[in-house]
C-alpha cells in the first residue's frame, strides 16, 4: 500500500494552537508548533484528503474565517443508507468535500482544485447554516450519486467566479439548493453534466440563484430547473443547453397549486433542448420572463404544461413550435414589444395568448388583442431582480434547524473530516493511509495540484477507461462532455427538498451578504492557507 503524506494536518494542529499561520523569515529556526508551519509553508503546496469514512469532508469550517490558496481538495466520504434516506448530506451539507456550515463562517477559495472520489457521496463545495463562501477560479469535479458542484441549505450564501463545474454522477446538478433556501450569486461559470437528472441548475424553495456571462452544456437533464414555492432563477447573457432524452430547457417542478409559485427570468444569451420544449411546466406555479432570448426547442413542442400553472412574457423574443397544455392546467402567454410567437394549441388545457403593442401571433389560436395604449409591464434589466421582494436581503431560518444540525450531524463531521477549522478549536484525527489510500482506487493525489483543461480526465484521476468500466477519457476545453455508457435517464431532479420560510423584504440593490449588483464581496481574511 502507498504512503501518502499530507500536510494539511499539520497545519491544522498548528491553527488549532496559535489561531493563525503566518510567514516566518526565510532560513529561521524555530521551535515547536512555530516550526511546523515554517516546514509547511515551504513545502508551498496544500492537499487536503479525507477518508472513507461517513460524514467526512476534506475540509470542515464552522464559526470562522478562512482563506485557501491555489489549494487541492479530495473528498472521500460517504453516507449511510440512513443518512441517505433522511437526505442529510442534501440538508447540512455532511460529506462534501469542502463544507462550511453555522453562523458566522466565512470561507474563501482562491483557484482550488476541488474532486470527489467515485464511491464518495459528497457535493463539491456546500454552505449550509448562513455559512458564507467565496470561489475565485479553479475546478469543481464530482464523479459520484448527489455530487452537487455547489449546494446551500438553510440560508447558506455562494460567490463564485471564473469557475469550471463539471459533474458526472446521477442527481448531481451544478449549482444547487435544496432545504430552507439560500443565495448564489455566479458569473462567468463553464458548467457540464453527465449524469441523469443532473441540470445546470436545480433551484428549490426560497432561494435566489443568478448567472452571468456563462455557458450550462447538460447531456442527460433538463439545462434549468425551478422547484417549488418562492425559487427565482436570473440568467444574464448565459447559453444553456440541454440534451439527452426528452429533457427541456427550462423545467418547472412540482409545488402546491396553491403557492405564490417561482419565477424565471432570462436577459439575453440563448435557451435550447435538443430534445424537448424550451419552457415546460411539470406543477405547481411557475412564471417565466424571456427577453430578447435565442430560444431553439428540440421537440415540436415550444411550451408544454403537463400539470399547474404558467405564465410566460416574452419582449424581443422568437419562439417557434406547439403550444401544448393538458387538460386542468393553464397557461398564459404575453406577448410584448418585439415578441414573435408562432405555431398552433393543443391540449384541453385552459390556453390565453394576449398580444400587446409590438407582439406577433402566427397561429389559428384566437388571442386577444391588448390595443394601442395597454400597459405593457417593463421587463427591467439582471440588476433589478437582483434584489427584489423574492430575493430579500435574509430569509427566516428556523432555530430548531441549528439545534439539530450541532446535535445529530456536526459531532460526526468533526470526528471524520481530514481537517477541522471549528469555534471550539476541535480538530479531526490525522489523515491515515492505513486506514484509507485513494491509491487503492487510481487515483494519483499528485494531479490535484495541476489544473486541467476542464476539471480533470479520467485517466488522470481515476486511473483509466479499464478501471472505469469503459468510461471515456474527459474532455478538452470548449467541448462537450462525452456521456457515461448505459441507457440515458429521462426528466430531472425530484430530489425531495423541503421548501423553506418566504423571504422577508429587503431594500433593492442590496446584495444579501454586503455585495452590491452580484459583485462577490471580499471576506474579511484572519486565517490564511498558502499554498503554491
Amino acid at each position: 500500500m502507498k504512503k501518502f503524506y499530507i500536510i494539511s494536518f499539520l497545519m491544522t494542529a498548528c491553527l488549532v494552537m496559535t489561531g493563525t499561520v503566518s510567514a516566518a523569515p526565510e532560513g529561521a529556526q524555530m521551535p515547536g508548533a512555530a516550526e511546523t508551519v515554517q516546514a509547511a509553508e515551504a513545502a508551498q503546496e496544500t492537499s487536503y484528503v479525507s477518508e472513507h469514512l461517513p460524514g467526512a469532508s476534506a475540509v470542515y469550517v464552522s464559526g470562522e474565517t478562512m482563506t485557501f490558496d491555489d489549494a487541492a481538495f479530495y473528498g472521500a466520504g460517504y453516507a449511510t443508507d440512513e443518512d441517505i434516506t433522511a437526505q442529510i448530506p442534501n440538508q447540512y451539507g455532511m460529506c462534501a468535500v469542502v463544507l462550511a456550515a453555522g453562523q458566522g463562517t466565512e470561507v474563501t477559495l482562491n483557484n482550488p482544485s476541488i474532486t470527489s472520489d467515485p464511491e464518495s457521496y459528497s457535493n463539491g463545495v456546500f454552505a449550509a447554516a448562513m455559512a458564507k463562501v467565496t470561489i475565485n477560479g479553479g475546478t469543481i469535479d464530482t464523479d459520484n450519486s448527489s455530487g452537487h458542484g455547489i449546494d446551500t441549505t438553510y440560508m447558506g450564501h455562494v460567490y463564485v467566479k471564473d469557475t469550471k463545474i463539471h459533474t458526472r454522477g446521477e442527481t448531481s446538478g451544478a449549482l444547487a439548493s435544496d432545504f430552507g433556501g439560500g443565495f448564489i450569486s455566479a458569473e462567468n461559470l463553464d458548467i457540464r453534466t453527465e449524469g441523469g437528472s443532473s441540470p445546470g441548475i436545480f433551484c428549490a424553495g426560497s432561494t435566489i440563484i443568478l448567472l452571468k456571462d456563462s455557458v450550462i452544456h447538460t447531456t442527460k437533464a433538463t439545462g434549468v430547473v425551478v422547484a417549488h414555492d418562492h425559487s427565482v432563477v436570473v440568467l444574464d447573457n448565459c447559453e444553456v443547453n440541454a440534451a439527452g432524452n426528452a429533457v427541456n430547457g427550462l423545467q418547472a417542478l412540482p409545488s402546491p397549486e396553491s403557492s405564490e409559485g417561482s419565477r424565471f427570468f432570462m436577459f439575453g444569451g440563448s435557451l435550447a433542448s435538443e430534445t424537448g420544449a424550451a419552457v415546460a411546466e411539470g406543477g405547481g406555479r411557475t412564471e417565466v420572463n424571456l427577453i430578447g432570448v435565442a430560444c431553439t426547442p428540440g421537440s415540436e413542442e415550444a411550451i408544454s404544461v403537463t400539470r399547474g400553472i404558467m405564465t410566460v412574457n416574452l419582449w424581443n423574443t422568437e419562439l417557434t413550435g406547439v403550444i401544448h397544455c393538458e387538460e386542468g392546467n393553464s397557461l398564459t402567454v404575453n406577448l410584448y414589444d418585439g415578441a414573435v410567437l408562432t405555431g398552433d394549441v393543443t391540449g384541453e388545457g385552459e390556453v390565453v395568448i394576449n398580444v400587446f403593442d409590438g407582439g406577433i401571433y402566427n397561429g389559428s389560436f384566437a388571442v386577444n388583442e391588448a390595443g394601442e395604449g395597454a400597459e405593457a409591464p417593463v421587463p427591467g434589466t439582471f440588476d433589478d431582480y437582483l434584489m427584489s421582494d423574492w430575493a430579500a436581503g435574509a430569509l427566516k431560518w428556523q432555530g430548531s434547524t441549528t439545534q439539530t444540525y450541532v446535535n445529530s450531524v456536526e459531532p460526526r463531521i468533526l470526528e471524520n473530516s481530514a481537517a477541522c477549522f471549528a469555534a471550539d478549536k476541535t480538530t479531526a484525527v490525522e489523515y491515515d493511509p492505513e486506514v484509507y489510500d485513494p491509491s487503492e482506487n487510481g487515483v494519483d493525489l499528485s494531479v490535484l495540484a495541476e489544473k486541467s483543461a476542464h476539471g480533470f480526465t479520467y485517466d488522470e484521476v481515476f486511473g483509466g477507461a479499464e478501471s472505469r468500466g469503459g468510461a471515456g477519457s474527459g474532455e478538452s476545453a470548449g467541448e462537450s462532455p462525452e456521456g457515461k455508457s448505459g441507457e440515458e435517464s429521462a426528466g430531472d431532479s425530484g430530489e425531495g427538498e423541503s421548501a423553506g420560510e418566504s423571504p422577508e423584504g429587503g431594500a433593492p440593490g442590496e446584495s444579501p451578504a454586503g455585495g452590491s449588483d452580484g459583485e462577490s464581496p471580499a471576506a474579511e481574511t484572519e486565517e490564511t492557507v498558502p499554498a503554491e
